[in-house]
C-alpha cells in the first residue's frame, strides 16, 4: 500500500534523528566528563544510526544510485549488543580504558568475513542482482550467502549478549543490597525492562524472517515495527542519558579503612582475616547502639556512612552482618526501618506515607514490599490489627 510509504520514511527520519542527537549529545559528555559508559553509549547509538540509514536507504531507491553501500550496516548491526553489554558493565563496574582490540568486537569480525566477498563485487554486478526477478539468478557463493549467513547469526549473537547484561544486571542487584540501604535509583531496573523489550523486538524480527513476503512486507505490519522500534529507541535514549556511572566499592576487595579497590591478592577478606569473638560483641553492639540513634531514618544511608560513623572498617561491619548475623546491609537496615515504622503505627497518628518517609524509605512502593516481607502483613493490615479501641 504505496500510501503508507511516506509514513514509514517519515518515522524512519523521526528514529534517525533521535539516534543522531543521543549520539552527539553522548559524545560531548563523554568527552568532557570522560565517562567510559557515554563513550560506549554513543558507540551503540552510531550503530543504530547506520541501521536507520540503511532503511532509509532502501526506502528512497538510494541501492540504484549507490550499489556499493547495499549491507554496509551489517557489521555495524554487530556493534550494538556488543556496546550495550559493556555499557551496562561500565555502568555497573569501576570503569575501565576503551580499547579496539576486544573480545567483544568478535561479531563485527565475523561479519565482515562474511559480507567481504559481497562487498568486493563490481558495482555493475551488484546492480544487476538487485535488479534482477527473485530466483532469476544462481548464487555466486560466499559473495551472495555471506550476508545472509550473518544477518542469521545476528539473533542468536545479540541474545547471547542479552543474557550476558542481565547477569550483570543480577549481580549488581545483589551488589547494590550489600552496599546501599535505598536501592530504587541504583540497581537499574530499567535497563532490565528495555533489554526485555529488546528480547521481545528481536524475536519478532526473526519471526519476520520465516513469514511469506505477503505478510512481512505488509505496510501496516511494517508500520507497527516501526512504531515499536521508535518507541523502544526514546525509551531507552531518555533514561540512558540521565544515568550515571554506579560507584560501588567491592566489598570483598576492601581494604581496611580504605574505599578504594585492591589487588586479587587482597581478596577473600572473610577468610584471611577472621574476627575475634570481642570483635564481633563489640560490632554488634555498636550496630544495635544504631537503632536507638535513629541512624536507619537516613534515606541515604550506606555502608560507607555507616563504617564513618562507628568508626569501624567497612569489610568487618560487612563480616558481621553476613557471616554472624546471617543478614545483609540491605536487609539489617531495613528491617529496622519497619520495626520502627511498627512502632509509628501503633503509637502515632501518621498516615502511612508519611511514616514511610519518617523512618527512611524514597517510596511508598518500596515500603510496602519491604513492610510486607518482614512484617508478613501490609501495612494497613498491621494497622487495623493494631487499633486502639475507642472508649465509649
Amino acid at each position: 500500500m504505496p500510501t503508507v510509504e511516506p509514513l514509514l520514511l517519515a518515522i524512519t527520519y523521526f528514529t534517525l534523528g533521535i539516534n543522531a542527537f543521543v549520539l552527539v549529545h553522548c559524545l560531548v559528555d563523554g568527552l568532557v566528563k570522560t565517562s567510559l559508559h557515554k563513550k560506549y553509549l554513543a558507540l551503540f547509538f552510531f550503530a543504530s544510526l547506520v541501521n536507520y540509514f540503511d532503511d532509509v536507504f532502501w526506502r528512497t531507491d538510494g541501492w540504484q544510485w549507490f550499489p556499493a553501500l547495499t549491507n554496509v550496516y551489517i557489521p555495524f548491526a554487530f556493534i550494538m549488543p556488543a556496546a550495550l553489554y559493556l555499557y551496562i558493565l561500565t555502568l555497573v563496574k569501576y570503569e575501565r580504558k576503551m580499547s579496539l582490540f576486544n573480545i567483544h568486537w568478535i561479531g563485527v569480525v565475523f561479519a565482515l568475513i562474511c559480507c567481504l566477498p559481497y562487498y568486493l563485487l563490481d558495482p555493475t554486478t551488484k546492480l544487476t542482482r538487485l535488479s534482477a526477478t527473485p530466483g532469476s539468478l544462481s548464487a555466486e557463493g560466499l559473495a551472495t550467502w555471506g550476508p545472509t549467513i550473518a544477518l542469521m547469526m545476528f539473533i542468536p549473537f545479540g541474545l547471547i549478549y542479552i543474557i550476558f547484561s542481565l547477569r550483570l544486571l543480577k549481580e549488581n542487584q545483589i551488589r547494590v543490597k550489600s552496599f546501599f540501604s535505598n536501592i530504587e535509583d541504583k540497581n537499574l531496573s530499567w535497563v532490565r525492562w528495555v533489554i526485555l523489550i529488546l528480547m521481545l523486538a528481536w524475536l519478532v524480527a526473526s519471526i519476520e524472517l520465516v513469514l511469506p513476503n505477503r505478510i512481512s512486507e505488509n505496510s501496516y505490519w511494517s508500520i507497527v515495527i516501526a512504531l515499536f522500534e521508535l518507541a523502544w529507541l526514546w525509551v531507552f535514549a531518555h533514561f540512558s542519558m540521565q544515568q550515571d556511572a554506579l560507584k560501588i566499592p567491592l566489598i570483598d576487595t576492601v581494604t581496611e579503612g580504605s574505599q578504594k579497590p585492591v589487588t586479587s591478592s587482597e581478596t577473600k577478606k572473610y577468610q584471611r582475616s577472621p574476627l575475634t569473638n570481642n570483635e564481633v560483641s563489640h560490632i554488634k553492639v555498636a550496630l544495635s547502639n544504631t537503632i536507638d540513634q535513629q541512624l536507619h531514618r537516613q534515606p541515604e544511608l550506606s555502608l560507607q556512612t555507616l563504617s564513618e560513623h562507628l568508626n569501624i572498617p567497612i569489610i568487618k561491619i560487612s563480616q558481621v552482618l553476613n557471616v554472624h548475623m546471617e543478614t545483609g546491609f540491605y536487609d539489617y537496615i531495613n528491617k529496622n526501618r519497619i520495626n520502627d515504622a511498627c512502632r509509628q503505627l501503633k503509637n502515632s497518628n501518621l498516615n502511612i506515607i508519611d511514616i514511610a518517609y519518617l523512618v527512611g524509605f524514597n517510596s511508598k512502593s518500596t515500603f510496602n514490599s519491604a513492610f510486607k516481607k518482614h512484617a508478613l502483613m501490609t501495612p494497613s493490615q498491621f494497622k487495623k490489627a493494631n487499633q486502639i479501641p475507642s472508649k465509649n
